[in-house]
């Protein structure tokens, strides 16, 4: 997790956002997450994270909330969610596509 923090501190550039990332960790009603770190000649550039979501009024209905998505400034723009073997985010709505609530 330290790298996730790592990326979202400087991507974001001031710790109140990165604070944010950090205590959606601490919430029970994301549970269960993916979060998706892409590395890249041994640094993590990016992060990605699927949590659980509920849709008021409609609670039998499974949901999947896509946040934060989170890439370094040296790395945006330069396509690294859709570095091969894939799309990052497609990847993760795979992967929570086959998850159970």
């Amino acid at each position: 997790m330290q790298d996730v923090q790592a990326v979202a501190h400087e991507a974001f550039g001031s710790g109140k956002e990165a604070g944010l990332v950090q205590d959606r960790l601490g919430d029970p009603g994301a549970w269960p997450f993916l979060s998706l770190l892409t590395i890249h000649n041994d640094r993590a550039e990016g992060n990605i994270r699927f949590t659980r979501a509920v849709i008021a009024g409609v609670p039998e209905r499974r949901a999947v909330n896509l946040a934060p998505m989170v890439v370094v400034p040296g790395a945006q723009k330069k396509g690294i969610g859709d570095r091969p073997p894939g799309s990052v985010p497609g990847a993760g709505r795979r992967l929570c596509g086959r998850s159970t609530p």
